[in-house]
């Protein structure tokens, strides 16, 4: 698929089929194996019950229960059900129908007859474990009572013997009384778990008012209970039936202003970029679709605030784990958690990749720094120690000697220095902004590709061009001094440049002057940018309203030349697809519009800033997790506290750096896309196309 294919949605057309009463099965089938039609309800207001194949659709919802019925004792008795291509094409609904009947009540019955031996197996082995375990009991207590017995003289004489657990209760001979004389002794045997026994035995001895002696023996083997056992939780479905008989049917397109459903081409790669732009709304269609650019865009900001190239590795091994065994975790269930993160893996590995990228950039690897990329253009001062051992390093500084800067990312030396924090602070932030400032840029040219595509000339010249000189006269111009400050090296103070550009734009720069004759360029942008706002704001209503009425006038014009039998019934239903002109309400609308440009220019520019904020947190946090965990517990020699140290700065890292601030940079990322880029020309009000198709059905019913 190529990747452009993702530009624009698949075009649609609305169509009426005109379909005979007795090839409606075999022409609806045939279209369900295609899937490329939408069916759109013409009787929304009636009830289920009162449409005309009712009672086919329950009898097709009845016999789909009975297929997932057998499915699900298939798939209780350990098999796999195996697909075969279908061979007899000519299936009759009615044969289909008393076949699965036949089939439910066989299993029906086998069901009932394999419960009752079951149950009959289990009574059986609990009485034959009863019975044995009974057996052993009343023979070790037989045995004690005769010898007992035998040693009665001795016990008579004085000597005593040691009591054991099974002595027993009742001697043999005192067991052999008058019948009449013989109290009533009964006992109950049987099988309990083993998590009742202690309450079983409460049970007993409060309900034999403690007149009980209570024996109990383990038994190895499992017995099944009977009374339970998997509850099988039927589900009706809709069932149909494959065909490939041909019907001839009245095949119509139809014009008409209705929006049409909007539908991309996805693929297991571009299907979650795609679900992250239709969270936030689906296209209308055939707008510019911002999912191609966001396969790039989205990864990419990410890691400007997540950038550290070993947190990278880390979370690029998990994405690895879910793509290599993608088959094997996508044919079971998975947990919320995991089900997410498996359906985003390839965002999750775009992630790590652009991670790792800009970690290089900022020289950070656990918040460690390398000298990957050759030597620093700065020494200490003092030259019997080099820059990495300089002792002024955090104090006075170090002293530049080499006008080449260092090949590629941050100089390592500005790690741990005095000035770390104000120079990467100026350098992210600066950064943030040239990103921002880009981004946008793009979200209004894809205005311009959008009003092009539909024509309308309007939103070019009075929508594109004056957002795009606004945006750019203002913030674009700081884009351009912050690289212009870059290349020269000079000291100017942009903070007071653009302030003073608004309060006082005719005054002498002095030494914040870059460039000749920056004075009057500001001058000129500032007007731009004024002249920018009412170029939005009236022209465009205006225009709308002129148009408007040359159109009513036009069509009065026609009514009169034209007869009453020469004005058809179509052209009537077209103009009633078309909303009504409303002036004030355009107007409004406009104004309405301006001003949240305005407004939104600098905010945000501003809501940019926030991949230089997170980006500093996350460093700063893989600063302090590394300095003050695992340094401070290597500063000592026992090895259990380097092990605790070293399990705890695991342990932060994991749950805070690549669990909360992947999420965290996530959702930042999220809202620039969806607020910032999206929000300058994609509209989001469109539907999905969801076609009739058997596939599609077998998919959601895990068929």
């Amino acid at each position: 698929m190529v990747a452009m294919d993702l530009f624009r949605s698949e075009e649609m057309s609305l169509v009426q089929l005109i379909i005979p009463a007795e090839s409606a099965h075999d022409t609806i089938t045939c279209l369900a194996e295609l899937g490329l039609l939408q069916f759109k309800d013409l009787n929304p207001e009636k009830s289920p019950f009162q449409r005309t194949y009712a009672n086919q659709l329950k009898r097709c919802g009845e016999m789909g229960r009975k297929i997932r019925y057998i499915q699900d004792q298939i798939a209780k008795s350990g098999k796999t059900s195996s697909y075969r291509p279908l061979t007899d094409k000519d299936i009759n609904l009615n044969e289909l129908e008393t076949k699965l009947t036949e089939l439910e009540a066989e299993l029906l019955e086998i069901n009932a007859n394999t419960d009752r031996l079951q149950r009959t197996h289990s009574e059986l082995t609990e009485l034959q474990l009863v019975l044995h375990k009974a057996g052993v009991l009343f023979g070790s207590a037989r045995d004690a009572a005769s010898t007992v017995q035998h040693q009665g003289a001795d016990t008579e004489n004085g000597s005593s013997i040691e009591e054991a657990v099974d002595y027993p209760l009742l001697q043999e001979q005192e067991m052999q009384t008058d019948p009449s004389k013989q109290a009533r002794l009964g006992f109950v045997t049987g099988l309990i778990s083993k998590a009742k026994a202690a309450s079983f035995e409460r049970i007993i001895f409060r309900a034999t008012r403690g007149n009980m002696f209570l024996k109990q023996a383990p038994i190895e083997d499992a017995v099944l209970d009977p009374a339970t056992g998997e509850k099988i939780h039927d589900a009706l479905q809709r069932a149909a039936h494959v065909s490939n008989s041909q019907v001839n049917t009245i095949f119509q397109v139809l014009h008409t202003k209705e929006t049409p459903p909007s539908y991309f081409e996805t693929n297991k790669f571009t299907s979650a970029f795609q679900e992250i732009v239709e969270a936030y709304g689906v296209g209308r269609y055939q707008e510019a679709n911002p999912g191609c650019f966001t396969i790039i865009t989205f990864p990419f900001l990410f890691a400007v605030m997540f950038g550290d190239w070993g947190h990278g590795i880390c979370l690029l091994l998990g994405a690895l784990y879910l793509v290599l065994n993608e088959k094997k975790l996508g044919s079971k269930k998975l947990g919320d958690t995991m089900e997410m993160a498996y359906g985003g893996r390839y965002v999750i590995l775009l992630m790590a990749m652009f991670s790792i990228y800009t970690g290089f950039i900022y020289n950070e690897f656990f918040s460690v720094s390398f000298g990957f990329f050759g030597g620093s253009a700065y020494q200490c001062p003092d030259p019997q120690y080099s820059v990495k051992n300089c002792p002024t390093a955090t104090t006075s500084g170090v002293e530049k000697w080499s006008y080449e800067p260092y090949a590629f990312g941050i100089d390592p030396i500005w790690h741990g220095s005095r000035s770390e924090l104000p120079f990467t602070n100026s350098l992210k932030m600066k950064m943030s902004i040239l990103l921002g400032i880009c981004q946008m840029n793009l979200g209004i040219l894809l205005s311009y590709f959008n009003a092009r595509y539909f024509r309308s000339a309007l939103d070019v010249w009075y929508q594109f061009i004056p957002q795009l000189l606004f945006l750019n006269a203002l913030f674009g111009y700081l884009s351009f001094l912050i690289i212009l400050k870059w290349c020269q090296g000079s000291k100017p103070d942009l903070y007071h440049i653009m302030i003073y550009m608004f309060l006082s734009p005719t005054e002498d720069l002095g030494e914040n002057q870059l460039f000749i004759g920056q004075t009057y360029v500001q001058i000129v942008l500032l007007l731009v940018a004024l002249v920018a706002v009412p170029w939005m704001l009236f022209p465009k209503p205006l225009i709308m309203r002129k148009q408007h009425i040359q159109k009513m006038h036009g069509r009065t014009y026609g009514f009169l030349r034209e007869s009453d039998t020469e004005s058809t019934d179509l052209e009537v239903d077209v103009e009633h697809d078309e909303e009504e002109f409303e002036f004030s309400e355009v107007f409004v609308h406009q104004m309405i519009h301006t001003i949240e440009f305005v407004l939104n220019s600098v905010s945000n520019t501003a809501s940019y800033l926030r991949l230089w904020a997170l980006s500093l947190a996350h460093a700063q946090l893989s600063a302090v997790f590394y300095d003050r965990v695992l340094m401070f517990a290597w500063e000592y020699t026992n090895p259990i506290i380097r092990l605790i140290g070293l399990i705890v700065f695991a342990n932060a890292t994991v749950v805070v750096l690549l669990c909360m601030e992947t999420l965290s940079a996530f959702l930042h990322a999220l809202r620039l896309h969806w607020v910032e880029f999206q929000g300058k020309f994609y509209q989001g009000d469109g539907y999905k196309f969801h076609p009739f198709s058997f596939k599609t059905l077998f998919e959601e019913d895990d068929l």
